[in-house]
């Protein structure tokens, strides 16, 4: 399936990432690691082929974790959050709840990004979350 990219929120800090979408059929999973901001992200994607794949982690081992665990039938429908030069909060909605916000009060609010069938992420990272955007479906 095509993706394209949602707009970019937050600062220039870290290094650019980018999940790689090629052989994903869903989303199953996604860590947030956080504190008074968002330390980092992680997604787990059932393949194809049946298997999962853990992704890489954008950003760093800091603060608490937390991890959804999306049921067969959900699928992300948005996502906001606050960002000055790194992501403050985050907060993931589905077809079926919300989940959230991770993370802190500080920065400016943004979104809700349309993400329905969000595929995975892509930013700016280092040791903390310094930037995300969505692969939404390019449909």
């Amino acid at each position: 399936m095509p993706y394209k990219k949602s707009a970019l929120y937050g600062g220039q800090g870290g290094s650019d990432f980018s999940d790689d979408l090629t052989q994903t059929a869903r989303i199953v999973s996604i860590s947030i690691r956080h504190g008074s901001r968002v330390d980092s992200i992680q997604t787990t994607w059932l393949l194809t082929d049946g298997s999962q794949l853990i992704g890489k982690l954008h950003g760093g081992s800091g603060g608490k974790e937390d991890v959804i665990q999306f049921a067969a039938d959900e699928h992300v429908v948005t996502i906001q959050g606050r960002s000055g030069s790194r992501v403050d909060s985050l907060t993931i909605t589905t077809n079926k709840k919300s989940y959230g916000p991770y993370g802190g009060d500080g920065g400016e609010s943004f979104g809700p990004i349309p993400a329905e069938r969000a595929g995975g992420f892509f930013g700016r990272s280092g040791s903390e979350l310094d930037a995300i955007g969505v692969f939404i479906p390019a449909e």
